[in-house]
């Protein structure tokens, strides 16, 4: 089994060793290409160094600063292997990456994805709240259950699928397209999505992590204000998405939910009391910009802190 391995990076010079070295443990790494999106800092000049090492690591970088959605497109569009794996800089492999992945790829050759549990680790070695989400320190985040078939209708979309858990056959990839480029935050959900309705996944052994997430205070979900607004976004255009694919109720309310809680509803803890109430009476609200055509535009003076 032969994986092209693909990783965002920008300004991660912290996490990036760490990164790189796990990825070309791995026996089934054929290559790692590493796009730079214009760091700042010592990123590039670190990636430089593990290419200069191991004549599998290529070094890619973007015309202009495109996030992490331009990076993982312009890797997609360069590998040359039968297989994909994308994750970004400041994450790490586990021992045996790929292995389970390869043996269901081998048991099961109608499966066109694999989808492995993620461990996340906290830099505090704390439980953190962002977007009334709660990252909790060395928890597992995978689909519920191991071996399963996986497809848009029956997928619970209240579960997690990882995109750094992910193993992919390149005829997916071209046949779902590249990562939305105009969503700067949640285009790996979008991807996912997209994917679950055009291809065959199967979750792999989920007691068993095979990355690691790391939550620090620079991740881009730290930023609430790109995070508000595109989640907003995403919510929006999956809605549309699942109800013109007639993916069936639960997904599409999983995304109405989604759209009313980043639209205005994110303000308000998960246990905030009166939030139902809210949300009834300002439903019809809620629809009308739900379809409307236009979306409020981006504005990065404006600045949401909930600390």
């Amino acid at each position: 089994m032969q994986v092209s391995v693909i990783v965002a990076v920008y300004n991660e010079e912290k996490f990036l060793d760490k990164c790189i070295e796990s990825i070309l443990a791995q026996k089934q790494t054929f290559e790692l290409i590493l796009v730079d999106d214009h760091s700042t800092d010592n990123s590039l000049v670190i990636c430089n160094k593990w290419a200069a090492i191991d004549n599998r690591v290529k070094i890619l970088t973007n015309t202009g600063i495109k996030g992490a959605g331009g990076a993982f497109n312009t890797g997609l569009r360069m590998a040359s292997s039968p297989w994909i794996a994308i994750m970004g800089a400041d994450d790490y492999y586990l021992d045996g990456r790929f292995d389970s992945a390869a043996a269901i790829f081998e048991q099961y050759p109608n499966v066109e994805v694999v989808s492995n549990a993620m461990q996340i680790v906290t830099f505090d070695g704390r439980d953190h709240l962002r977007l009334n989400m709660l990252l909790r320190h060395n928890s597992i985040v995978s689909y519920p259950e191991s071996f399963s078939y996986i497809n848009a209708k029956k997928y619970d979309y209240k579960a997690m699928l990882p995109i750094t858990g992910l193993t992919i056959r390149r005829e997916v990839v071209d046949r779902i397209g590249y990562f939305d480029e105009t969503l700067k935050q949640a285009q790996d959900t979008d991807w996912v999505v997209r994917m679950l309705s055009k291809a065959v996944f199967m979750s792999g052994d989920i007691s068993h992590p095979i990355v690691v997430y790391n939550i620090h205070e620079h991740n881009t979900t730290a930023n609430y204000t790109e995070s508000v607004y595109y989640r907003r976004k995403k919510a929006k255009k999956l809605f549309k998405s699942v109800v013109r694919d007639k993916l069936g109720i639960k997904a599409a309310t999983r995304y109405l939910k989604d759209f009313i809680e980043y639209d205005y509803l994110w303000v308000f803890r998960k246990n905030y009391r009166v939030k139902k109430y809210i949300k009834a009476v300002l439903f019809p609200f809620f629809v009308y910009r739900l379809f409307a055509k236009t979306d409020p535009l981006y504005d990065s003076e404006r600045i949401i802190d909930v600390h």
